[in-house]
């Protein structure tokens, strides 16, 4: 009884280890598992020492947002046309006279004249007439003029006085000019011999072109010593030319400067008339 209840264990056992094998086959299969190495606590001690923990983060609070100002509100002008221009009659252009002291730097004087010793004498010389001419080119100038005495304008004498020679303006401004003069007076007479001596003068004028005021004045240092001296304002008519002054004039007929002053001078108003261009 004992052998049959044996055989009878090992039946149940052949069975239990078959039933088994059969339940591991038809289960899915799992990889073996792998054992971890095991952890070293001195590589985490080093890195916690290496590495220390950072603070936790923490979020900024956020910012509201900033207003954006609202855009004023764009208005357009009415447009409106613009009116017409006015009319308005047409207008002669007035083109004004070139000045004769300006521009293209010509001027040309042709004047006649005549003086009166004043008071008038009533014997000896009272009158003297004559004339006188004047040509500017820039800068550079040129003068000559003639005169006579009389006891009237219609008894003269038959003694002429010629001055002459050339000129240079040392300044020219447009309303101011000054020149230097030098040249050669000669006098000729039927009673007498000619004579002839050196001139060293200046003159200057001051003003525009239509008024001015004029003067000069010359000497002649030796073989007929006289000294010529004349003031005066002009005025400028168009091409016609009209002056007004006085005028004084010291002549010495023994030809010696020395006495040139003590003698009697002719003195008086002078008037000249001519052409200017």
């Amino acid at each position: 009884m004992n052998s049959r209840a044996a055989r009878g264990d090992s039946w149940n056992m052949n069975v239990a280890l078959l039933l088994s094998v059969m339940l591991s086959q038809a289960e899915p299969s799992s990889p073996p598992l792998v054992p971890s190495p095991p952890s070293t606590p001195v590589a985490v001690e080093v890195s916690a020492e290496i590495a220390p923990s950072a603070p936790p983060l923490t979020s900024a609070p956020a910012l509201p947002p900033a207003p954006i100002p609202a855009a004023p509100p764009q208005t357009t002008a009415p447009t409106t046309s613009p009116p017409p221009p006015a009319q308005t009659p047409p207008t002669a252009s007035v083109v004004p006279a070139p000045s004769r002291d300006e521009g293209s730097g010509f001027s040309l004087r042709v004047l006649a004249t005549a003086t009166v010793n004043w008071p008038i004498a009533l014997t000896g010389t009272s009158f003297l007439v004559g004339g006188r001419a004047e040509l500017d080119l820039w800068r550079a100038h040129a003068w000559f003029t003639w005169d006579r005495a009389g006891t009237t304008p219609f008894l003269l004498s038959s003694t002429d006085a010629f001055t002459g020679g050339l000129g240079y303006s040392v300044l020219d401004v447009g309303v101011a000019k000054l020149r230097l003069l030098g040249g050669v007076a000669v006098q000729t007479s039927a009673e007498t011999s000619t004579r002839v001596g050196p001139v060293l003068g200046a003159s200057a004028r001051v003003g525009l072109s239509v008024l001015a005021v004029e003067a000069a004045a010359t000497l002649v240092p030796f073989g007929l010593p006289q000294l010529d001296a004349r003031l005066g304002v002009a005025l400028h008519l168009g091409p016609t030319e009209l002056q007004v002054g006085y005028r004084v004039r010291y002549v010495d007929a023994t030809g010696s400067v020395g006495t040139l002053f003590q003698t009697t001078p002719f003195t008086g108003p002078t008037v000249a008339l001519g052409v200017s261009l």
